[in-house]
């Protein structure tokens, strides 16, 4: 039996048929791929990948900023918490560490904000309200303590102190009052908090000098000394801060055990506490030279 064979020509393959991975970035689906799936869905899952990612070089400083002024002066002492202010000022008060440590800050904001609202488009557009409907809510019941008593849901945030006592866990207040989850909650207080933190701490002494260099603990003395609300506002901002970014960090580690829950609010209130300690051996530092008070009035009252 003979068979005819026939030679053909190569032909290169066409470039609009050939798959290409130039361009792409792990986690965000790139236009126009999964045609199936509704372009609000790839702008949600780009949103919720900027927004867990980009955090990551404010939280590094954070680490280090809050045992300058939270640890090492509540443990060590207002002069161990000046020396790493110094220390901390030469690693990220550079033309190019401290622009990445803002744009990290101000888009893990914004890719929230956008997150939260496109979620809320999405879910008028098919319902025509914007109120999610709520399950009645039962009053916290005791039950059996388990270390695997997982508590998922984000709107029910580390499930309340009462869930690790071995009561039920709930929707959170923030969910029931406003409709967003704690965690969000409790970035949205973060922000103009910070904000102000950051307008008198950093801005307002690189307007008057030019730097920030003479900003320590003796400033914060200063400040505490002017104003009552100065020690409440900054015990306030630790615990704010302490539970977005261990909440937020069980959250992204997938850390929702009852044990995980125990440890995060264990260090969320040893922060508090330390903030506390921390701002009371601030307030005894003796009180700077008339010059160097008058610099620092300068500071706080510029903006």
């Amino acid at each position: 039996m003979s068979t005819d064979l026939q030679q053909l020509s190569p032909e290169p393959l066409d470039d609009e048929k050939a798959p290409d991975s130039r361009g792409k970035i792990p986690g965000i689906p790139p236009v126009g791929s999964h045609p199936g799936i509704p372009l609000s869905s790839r702008i949600i899952a780009s949103l919720k990948f900027i927004q867990k990612y980009s955090i990551l070089p404010f939280a590094g400083f954070s680490i280090i900023h809050l045992s300058s002024v939270v640890v090492f002066p509540a443990l060590l002492g207002v002069d161990a918490g000046n020396e790493s202010i110094d220390v901390g000022r030469e690693l990220y008060q550079t033309p190019s560490l401290e622009p990445l440590i803002l744009g990290s800050a101000v888009t893990h904001a914004m890719s929230g904000v956008l997150l939260n609202l496109t979620r809320k488009f999405v879910y008028y557009k098919k319902h025509g309200t914007t109120e999610q409907a709520k399950k009645s809510e039962k009053k916290p019941t005791s039950h059996t303590a388990n270390e695997d008593d997982n508590v998922e849901d984000v709107n029910e945030g580390l499930g309340g102190i009462l869930s690790i006592l071995g009561f039920s866990s709930v929707k959170s207040i923030t969910y029931r009052w406003f409709g967003v989850s704690p965690l969000s909650f409790s970035g949205y207080v973060l922000i103009p908090i910070l904000a102000g933190h950051v307008l008198k701490m950093r801005i307002n002494p690189l307007l008057v000098d030019g730097d920030s260099s003479y900003v320590d603990l003796s400033y914060m003395s200063y400040a505490l000394s002017t104003s009552k609300i100065i020690f409440p506002f900054y015990a306030f901002l630790v615990f704010v801060g302490a539970y977005h970014m261990i909440s937020g960090s069980n959250r992204l580690l997938r850390l929702f055990s009852k044990r995980a829950r125990k440890f995060a609010y264990i260090a969320i209130y040893s922060l508090l506490s330390l903030s506390i300690v921390s701002l009371v051996s601030i307030q005894k530092i003796p009180p700077v030279a008339a010059s160097m008070a008058e610099r620092f009035s300068r500071y706080i009252d510029y903006i």
